[in-house]
């Protein structure tokens, strides 16, 4: 652990980095889905406006929101900026800070615009006064502002005033149009603040930081869209034989008279009987049904309906229902124990100034894993969050030796990598850079 000191003039103080608190994972498709963006500017030049003149100063800055890996044409697609906590200083150089107001970030979206009436937020941004102390966390009066000032861009804000403290964002969302080709991008704009100072010389300053206009994200329009499938089922046949037409003719009886000299002879015979059959030739009827048509949305995850079939067999019809296993969602949790070692050296030379102390950090990754069973179908994690748990006895060297103290300033950069078994891509690293505060109660580390 190395620990740079810096002195910051007070008109400055509170244009600082509004960190995430906790790091999120959107939904997945195959493997993963979202991207997490989250990009520090280092001493990007910030000009202060106060009575005494024009000033300037360099400050870190660091932006973040998520966005999805691609869209589809015409797409009406979700931004989320996710909450999180910064600690705005109490004095700066000295000089008492009385109050924040004004503090805004604004973002611009590129070949996209935002969808108007689409921003929703979680609630109302909150300020600890006494950072952790008896008061609890209150929200701020007039509460935030979130609002599209031109179809390209958008502006979050808290206008305040709010004393220093811990002040604590809520998360946004928001839709964004997607065109009908092309890349849709996304740049960090400006961040501007006002603070008001307990000084006779500058009693005020209106900071503005200009961002350099890197490109955060890079969202690519893929066509996709719905495949249509028509099936056309085999005519059913239908064949009627009528019965057989039957006639049956019979001739009148054939008498015979025989005269003979003294003797008349009659002898009648009946005739054969003749019936003739016609057998009418059979009928055939072809009934085509008409085609069976499948939407299926790409890419889509399905739950099949029951199939059912039917039979038929010597003793009439037998009717089979087959009804299939649902697809749920399964909470997954992973926990991984690493070794530590902590050293504190001098931020000039790089000599140490304590013997190492070992100790050990605990990282836990959750997501919601969908679908369960699989059934060949892709994999999404939802609602993932990445948790780090810094034993204070890795720190507490540096407290006993008075060189760690309440409220220092850690830098830290997180680098995580999340794979996952025939994805593609195979891996995905996010990279998260913030400020740790130390909090020491009565000599010891918390």
């Amino acid at each position: 652990m190395k620990l740079t000191w810096k002195r910051r003039l007070g008109v400055y103080a509170g244009a600082g980095t509004m960190s995430l608190a906790v790091l999120s994972f959107g939904g997945a498709n195959a493997a993963f889905a979202d991207q997490t963006v989250s990009k520090t500017f280092v001493g990007v030049t910030c000009s202060a406006v106060t009575p005494i003149g024009t000033l300037s100063q360099k400050q870190d800055i660091t932006v973040g929101f998520i966005v999805p890996d691609t869209v589809t044409p015409g797409e009406e697609f979700t931004m989320t900026f996710p909450g999180g906590s910064a600690v705005l200083p109490t004095t700066g150089a000295g000089i008492k800070i009385n109050s924040f107001s004004n503090l805004s970030t604004t973002y611009k979206v590129n070949n996209a615009t935002f969808v108007p009436g689409s921003i929703q937020t979680s609630g109302p941004p909150t300020i600890d006064a006494d950072n952790a102390g008896p008061n609890p966390p209150t929200p701020i009066a007039g509460g935030g502002t979130a609002e599209f000032p031109t179809t390209t861009t958008y502006k979050s804000g808290v206008p305040g005033p709010f004393p220093p403290g811990t002040l604590t964002t809520p998360t946004v969302t928001l839709k964004v149009k997607a065109p009908a080709s092309g890349n849709v991008t996304f740049q960090a704009v400006t961040l501007t603040t006002s603070t008001a100072l307990n000084s006779p010389a500058v009693t005020s300053a209106n900071v503005t930081c200009n961002i350099p206009t890197d490109i955060l994200a890079t969202v690519p329009v893929v066509a996709g869209g719905t495949t249509t499938t028509t099936t056309v089922a085999p005519p059913t046949t239908t064949t009627t034989v009528p019965p057989p037409t039957t006639t049956t003719t019979v001739a009148g009886p054939t008498t015979t008279t025989t005269t003979l000299p003294g003797q008349t002879t009659t002898t009648t015979a009946a005739p054969p009987t003749t019936t003739t059959t016609t057998v009418a030739p059979p009928t055939t009827t072809t009934t085509l049904p008409p085609p069976t048509t499948t939407t299926t949305a790409a890419p889509t995850t399905t739950t099949a309906a029951p199939t059912t079939t039917t039979t038929v067999g010597e003793q009439g019809p037998t009717t089979t229902t087959i009804v299939p296993v649902e697809q749920t969602t399964l909470p997954a949790s992973y926990t991984n124990t690493n070794a530590c070692t902590s050293t504190v050296v001098l931020a000039a030379s790089g000599l140490p100034l304590l013997d190492p102390s070992q100790g050990t950090m605990t990282v836990t990754f959750k997501s919601d894993m969908f679908p369960e069973p699989h059934q060949g179908d892709p994999i999404k994690l939802t609602n993932g969050t990445l948790t780090i748990a810094v034993p204070a006895d890795l720190l507490q060297t540096g407290v006993d030796a008075d060189i760690i103290h309440n409220n220092d300033e850690v830098p830290s950069t997180l680098t995580f990598v999340l794979g996952a078994s025939g994805a593609t891509p195979a891996s995905k690293t996010y990279t998260v850079q913030q400020t740790a505060v130390v909090k020491v109660v009565n000599g010891r580390d918390k």
